[in-house]
């Protein structure tokens, strides 16, 4: 799909194609798959919903970078946060 081509650096084109070299992907799957994130990075300004949350809520803003961070480290990150950001009675589930 010529429209992903403006999101994926040539690293992550390589890779992508090679879900679909290697089988783990069908040329359908694929097409569906880019077809999705294209619809998002036009519905969702990322950059500009971040900048926007930092500045009116720095206090309650958390960003974490999910291409870099797995999910242990993520919620490592997110349980550090609301431990020092949050009194300890909003965090109990009663």
């Amino acid at each position: 799909m010529s429209e992903a081509s403006s999101i994926f650096n040539s690293t992550e084109e390589r890779e992508i194609l090679g879900w679909f070299r290697d089988g783990s992907v069908t040329r359908k799957e694929l097409q569906q798959k880019l077809k999705i994130v294209v619809q998002e990075q036009q519905n969702y300004d990322a950059v500009s919903t971040r900048l926007t949350l930092e500045e009116m809520a720095p206090e309650r803003t958390l960003v974490i970078d999910t291409t870099v961070y797995n999910p242990q480290q993520a919620a490592s990150q997110i349980l550090s946060y609301l431990k020092v950001n949050q009194p300890m009675e909003c965090l109990s589930m009663s």
